[in-house]
């Protein structure tokens, strides 16, 4: 279970970097890459939202983005910053009690945006999610961010 919950919280965090308006490197297609915020924002595009949709997904988004923010610490905040000046993934050590928050964060977020898709969007939004690639523990970064953590936590 702890496993599962350690995959959760860097995508989180990720979303939260990615999503936000003021913070560039991260929203930008190119910058992201394969696999990340680049192909979010396609999904959404191919799901034709209206303005009003756009809108309120942005204040979900920033919204969760604020929330999320609130739950580091001023340090953890520094490293995120520091990470994403220098456009690397930011390596902090969270709390039970903070990735516990964090993963309430986002699913109240999912949630939010799931209730403001049409049931035909929903509809394709779950056949898009169900079409992409599988990443499984098995996967070769997976092994190699928990052989990462593992040396890390030694260390400390």
């Amino acid at each position: 279970m702890k496993s599962k919950a350690l995959f959760w919280v860097p995508g989180a965090i990720a979303l939260i970097l990615a999503a936000a308006p003021a913070l560039p490197p991260f929203s930008e297609a190119a910058i992201a890459g394969p696999g990340r915020m680049g192909d979010r924002s396609g999904k959404l595009e191919q799901l034709n939202l209206t303005e009003a949709q756009k809108t309120e997904m942005t204040r979900i988004r920033e919204n969760t983005r604020q929330q999320m923010q609130a739950v580091f610490t001023p340090e953890q905040q520094a490293q995120m910053r520091q990470a994403r000046e220098q456009r690397q993934r930011p390596d902090i050590t969270l709390t039970d009690a903070q990735k516990t928050q964090l993963r309430a964060i986002h699913e109240e977020s999912r949630r939010q945006m799931q209730s403001v898709l049409t049931e035909q969007q929903q509809q394709q939004l779950e056949q898009m999610r169900s079409n992409r690639p599988q990443r499984g523990p098995q996967s070769q970064r997976s092994e190699q961010w928990r052989s990462m953590r593992g040396q890390r936590n030694q260390q400390q």
